[in-house]
């Protein structure tokens, strides 16, 4: 699993990202182990995970000790979440899983991340292609 999440990082770095979120939940399971993921994995060209997950999926997400885990809730929008750790991190390019991010949901990270000069830039099978 660590060399997984390494090779990932390390192609970040070469393809000149500073992180991925990847939203499809094989490869989330792929990175990690963790066999119900539901929500987005955020990595880091130095290695950093943080698993954004809803409250709901909180328990079996815990099992997880490789990752900083971030819940939403009904007063901690998911989305918010993640664009205010991209701003938090100084992440300035921004990857994501073009064939797995529903649309509506990349159109609502991009407005979140509007205001920053962070671009958000797809990618096609980056942890498939590992």
């Amino acid at each position: 699993m660590k060399k997984r999440i390494k090779s990932c990082a390390k192609l970040l770095t070469r393809q000149g990202f500073d992180c991925i979120i990847i939203s499809k939940p094989v490869n989330i399971t792929y990175l990690t182990g963790c066999s119900q993921p539901d929500g987005y994995l955020l990595l880091t060209s130095d290695q950093k995970l943080i698993y954004f997950t809803n409250f709901i999926y909180m328990k079996a997400s815990q099992q997880i000790k490789i990752w900083q885990l971030v819940i939403s809730d009904n007063k901690r929008n998911i989305f918010n979440l993640v664009s205010n750790t991209l701003k938090k991190l100084k992440c300035k390019k921004v990857a994501f899983e073009g064939k797995h991010l529903p649309f509506l949901e990349y159109k609502t990270l991009k407005q979140k991340l509007a205001s920053s000069s962070i671009s958000f830039l797809e990618t096609k099978d980056f942890v498939e292609g590992l």
